[in-house]
């Protein structure tokens, strides 16, 4: 295990934690919002966290395996579309489920990859230009972290309170 692993490794497990924080502390009514980043209600987009995580774990593998990324963005689009129903009716448990096991996943996954392994670059389609294994699994913590923040202006006020600190 390299030392940049560990630290890549860690920072996915932060932004899953702060993700699956969210959704122990969303209130039901923000689970429904509807976010203005993605126009998906939150549920969706929590669930599009974890699931993205795998396909962002899965591009940096086949980095680490030495070859390209040639998925397009327009595939990606059309699998989050095709996703989309279904996503929305992910309840708060399925969502932590999901997110823990993909927390897990891309921890031990970057934990395992030696430090040539990171430093290898390959061409990554969706942006049509050479990435590092390192830098494609630093995205799944921004991946994360990004459309967590656009679930929590969804929920804004609503997620201002806590359960458990209103008073009665």
């Amino acid at each position: 295990m390299s030392e940049q692993g560990e630290e890549i490794a860690r920072d996915c497990m932060s932004a899953v934690r702060a993700a699956i924080e969210f959704c122990e502390s969303c209130p039901e009514e923000g689970w429904t919002a509807i976010t203005s980043e993605e126009g998906w209600p939150v549920a969706a987009v929590v669930r599009h966290i974890a699931e993205g995580g795998r396909v962002l774990v899965g591009f940096a593998q086949e980095m680490a395996a030495g070859r390209d990324v040639t998925t397009t963005m327009a595939e990606i689009d059309a699998w989050n579309a095709a996703q989309l129903d279904d996503w929305s009716k992910t309840t708060r448990a399925e969502a932590i489920e999901l997110l823990s096991e993909v927390r897990d996943l891309a921890a031990r996954t970057v934990r395992g990859y030696s430090h040539e392994q990171l430093s290898g670059e390959h061409m990554f389609a969706i942006y049509g230009q050479p990435r590092t294994t390192a830098r494609m699994a630093e995205g799944f913590a921004l991946h994360a972290l990004e459309h967590l923040d656009s679930a929590r202006a969804a929920t804004g006020p609503l997620h201002a309170v806590r359960p458990g600190q209103l008073s009665r």
